[in-house]
């Protein structure tokens, strides 16, 4: 959630492109940042990358429904929104 490419920045942009005229914006101390938390107390060789796939592997939770990046771009590019909405489901714990 650092950077340009992928976070809060990203998202702001995101919502600007999506025609919200003020974005919510967040506080940057109200941001907590939680990988920068899991390398701080476990070093930075605490999972492998990519990080979020290898932590279920290590605590054995599924991942059923999850695409990757490239896999969701063509989910979407593909117009399959059900694969791709199960797949973000899945990520927020909802599925």
């Amino acid at each position: 959630m650092r950077n340009i490419n992928y976070g809060f920045e990203a998202i702001q942009y995101r919502a600007t492109v999506l025609g919200i005229r003020k974005p919510f914006e967040i506080p940057d101390d109200k941001k907590f940042d939680l990988a920068r938390v899991l390398i701080d107390i476990y070093g930075k060789k605490y999972a492998d990358h990519p990080r979020l796939v290898s932590i279920l592997e290590q605590n054995k939770i599924s991942s059923k429904n999850w695409l990757n990046g490239d896999d969701e771009a063509n989910a979407f590019k593909n117009k399959e929104f059900v694969k791709l909405h199960q797949s973000t489901l899945a990520k927020v714990g909802h599925l």
